[in-house]
């Protein structure tokens, strides 16, 4: 999740961003499942944002 939110804050101001990947991840099961693993994957890194 925290990941998740790191990139939602790099990108706030890009909503084409926002909407193709809320595409992406809808579009199909496989997309979904791609999805999870990145935001999940690696759940011991840190994110820092300005």
């Amino acid at each position: 999740y925290k990941l998740s939110l790191c990139n939602y804050l790099e990108h706030q101001n890009n909503s084409n961003i926002h909407i193709q990947n809320t595409k992406n991840i809808f579009d199909s099961f496989k997309s979904f499942k791609k999805a999870l693993k990145k935001i999940f994957n690696n759940f011991n890194k840190e994110c820092i944002t300005a």
